[in-house]
């Protein structure tokens, strides 16, 4: 019935989700996240905090 659809289908995604997870080459992931994040990085252009000084 429709507890056995539901139970099926969430074991399936579970199982799914898992094969992914463990097929994924989480070096190359952390690789292409560091690619992105320094590809819009401007930091060493601009800094984001500039240091305030207080001559009283």
């Amino acid at each position: 019935g429709i507890w056995g659809g539901m139970i099926g289908g969430t074991t399936m995604q579970t199982a799914i989700l898992l094969w992914v997870t463990i097929r994924t080459d989480w070096s190359k992931e952390v690789e292409e996240a560091h690619k992105r994040l320094n590809k819009w990085d401007d930091t060493k252009k601009q800094p984001l905090l500039t240091a305030a000084t207080d001559n009283s």
